[in-house]
Formats: structure tokens, C-alpha cells, sequence
């Protein structure tokens, strides 16, 4: 991984879902997901330590887990 890639995370906010390849591709190279409990993405990412459940459509736990992944507000606004 390269570029300005190297240092992301992603957000998946899905509402609904039954898979998310570019969720699985962060896994791959081991950076934290933000992730949405839809369909089969609650299973198949469950086992991943770096993975952030939301409930969908939440966004107040959506901001929770970006402030918790990132562990500040200051740039974050609500």
C-alpha cells in the first residue's frame, strides 16, 4: 500500500448491505473499519479486532467511533 492510502481508515455507513469488498480489502492490510451491523458485514467482520460497529443510520455513533478511532473531537464537527 502506498501514497496517501498507507495512513487511511474507512468509514462504511452502510444502510443496508450483504457484503462490502473494499471493507474486506481494508482488513486485508490491517487498518481500522468503521462498519455499519448490516447483513453479512456483522459476520464476516466480527472476528476483526480493528473493526467499529454502528448501528445504521446512527449517526451520533458514528461520530462516537470516528472520535474513538481517532481519539479526539477537536477536528470533528457534530
Amino acid at each position: 500500500m502506498t501514497g496517501e492510502n498507507k495512513n487511511s481508515n474507512l468509514l462504511v455507513p452502510y444502510l443496508r448491505a450483504s457484503q462490502s469488498g473494499i471493507a474486506h480489502i481494508a482488513m486485508s492490510f490491517g487498518k481500522p473499519v468503521v462498519v455499519s451491523e448490516v447483513g453479512g458485514l456483522k459476520e464476516s467482520m466480527a472476528g476483526y479486532e480493528g473493526t467499529f460497529f454502528v448501528p445504521p443510520g446512527n449517526v451520533e455513533s458514528i461520530r462516537e467511533a470516528v472520535l474513538n478511532l481517532f481519539g479526539t473531537s477537536a477536528s470533528i464537527p457534530k
